[in-house]
């Protein structure tokens, strides 16, 4: 996984891209170059003990930027346990940090049957800057998932606005 983003972002470039996990830890590269972006739909399928691990530091967050287009693109994990990420350095750290990057509500982002444990720091941390809801689908659900010795679990803010936190 050391060369998440630069692997997956040319393919994202004109089609959607399913990756398949196999059982096992995934170290995710620590040296903050994990810009995904999403000029469509990306899908993260684990098996029962996929894990993700990203080795107790803030610089292995998986930044995601959904890109403009009228395209609804989505960002989804199943099946898949994040763990050991430590963003208690920097205030609102997050292990999904990212949002859009035009003013349209066109993404989704999805946690099915997923698990986190020891994250200290935000799991997903979302930069809005929509000005007018256009789709009725929710922008992120979590279905199914199990949370253990984390901080916060979602936290979203207007770029023109204050934070809005769920606990």
């Amino acid at each position: 996984m050391e060369n998440l983003a630069s692997t997956i972002n040319k393919p994202l470039l004109t089609n959607d891209v399913i990756v398949e996990l196999f059982d096992g830890i995934y170290n995710i590269h620590d040296d903050g170059i994990n810009h995904l972006h999403l000029h469509n739909s990306l899908t993260f399928n684990g098996k029962s003990d996929t894990r993700f691990n990203f080795q107790n530091s803030e610089k292995s967050s998986l930044i995601f930027h959904f890109s403009a287009g009228s395209y609804d693109k989505k960002l989804i994990f199943n099946n898949i346990k994040f763990y050991d990420f430590d963003g208690s350095q920097y205030e609102n750290s997050s292990l999904f940090p990212g949002g859009p990057e035009d003013r349209t509500d066109r993404y989704t982002i999805e946690f099915n049957n997923c698990e986190f444990y020891n994250i200290k720091g935000i799991v997903l941390n979302i930069n809005i800057i929509c000005l007018k809801r256009t789709q009725s689908t929710p922008n992120v659900i979590f279905n199914n998932c199990k949370f253990e010795n984390i901080n916060e679990v979602f936290q979203s803010y207007h770029q023109d606005s204050l934070y809005n936190s769920i606990n």
